[in-house]
């Protein structure tokens, strides 16, 4: 599985679709924002785009703002994203995820705000993690959790053979019915 922080780098470095050179002309202060961990190569990658500032955690809404003021991109972990998103302006903000949460997405095209998440950085974590609940509801394993004691398993039916259904297309469904 990819990293998710690469993904949305990958997506700033190829916004829709313009050549990197003119986006390294335009693009020139990019600030990261909360707890994010980038490679060096990371880094290195956007430290080509322009010129790089950090801020650990925001202390204030006050502070969030005026450092997204100076910004022309925007690395956020999510930290004061959502309080303040209705006052950036002309800014590129990418975050390692997949929802932010819910806002007026023709509010922040009118100030010129780009929003880009992740779309499908977590659909592998999330089939491994429905497959182990199908798994677990089936062996009925939820009675031996916090157990003191060993309990004997028996195994009276499989899996092969069962059906599921899968309600949805998207990219999660679609990975749970490869599987």
């Amino acid at each position: 599985m990819k990293n998710d922080k690469g993904k949305a780098l990958h997506q700033l470095r190829t916004l829709d679709g313009k050549n990197k050179e003119s986006m390294s002309k335009t693009m020139k202060k990019i600030t990261i924002i909360g707890n994010l961990s980038f490679s060096d190569e990371q880094i290195k990658r956007l430290g080509s785009l322009g010129e790089i500032k950090t801020l650990s955690v925001p202390c204030s809404a006050e502070e969030w703002s005026r450092v997204a003021e100076e910004s022309d991109v925007i690395c956020s972990d999510g930290s004061g994203l959502l309080e303040n998103i209705y006052n950036l302006k002309n800014v590129f903000v990418t975050y390692p995820y997949i929802e932010l949460g819910n806002f007026d997405s023709k509010k922040l095209e009118q100030n010129g705000v780009t929003i880009a998440n992740t779309r499908g950085s977590n659909r592998d974590s999330i089939v491994e993690w429905v497959i182990f609940m199908i798994i677990s509801l089936f062996r009925k394993f939820a009675f031996m959790v916090n157990v003191t004691e060993n309990i004997p398993l028996e195994f009276n039916q499989s899996l092969s053979g069962k059906n599921v259904l899968i309600v949805g297309r998207g990219n999660i469904g679609t990975k749970i019915g490869l599987v």
